[in-house]
């Protein structure tokens, strides 16, 4: 799923590498968590990721240089919005990111399989269908 990734790829950018915390990924049956450490950097707040109009800081520019030279990226700043735009196809995904103490919810994707009016279905156990999918396309 291009968002999973997308959010995976934003976590390893933007994370803060003088946290000694890992970057964690937890697949549930109905959920899928990605927290980065480090907060928002450069002013940004959770609101300003909730929209399309946001001026992107970079912590780490180095590595974000390295992923858009390896075409793993295609522009800085542009990270959520992708994300949004990959799961509007999937409306019982529902995506919500947060600033957790020191750390950071880049993703945090939860399944509602009940939500009948969805244009690809997902189904139940959508947690581990995430999981294998992504596992064979990064």
């Amino acid at each position: 799923m291009p968002a999973l990734r997308e959010a995976l790829l934003n976590a390893m950018v933007h994370r803060s590498y003088t946290n000694p915390n890992d970057i964690q990924i937890k697949i549930f049956d109905d959920s899928i968590t990605v927290f980065s450490p480090g907060t928002f950097y450069g002013g940004i707040s959770v609101a300003d990721i909730q929209t399309d109009n946001y001026k992107s800081s970079l912590r780490n520019k180095l590595i974000a240089e390295a992923f858009y030279l390896t075409s793993n990226i295609e522009k800085y700043g542009s990270g959520f919005i992708r994300i949004r735009k990959a799961l509007r196809d999937y409306l019982e995904v529902s995506l919500e990111v947060k600033e957790i103490g020191a750390g950071r919810v880049d993703f945090q994707a939860d399944c509602h399989p009940w939500r009948a009016t969805t244009r690809r279905r997902i189904g139940s156990n959508c947690g581990r269908k995430f999981g294998r999918k992504f596992g064979r396309n990064f």
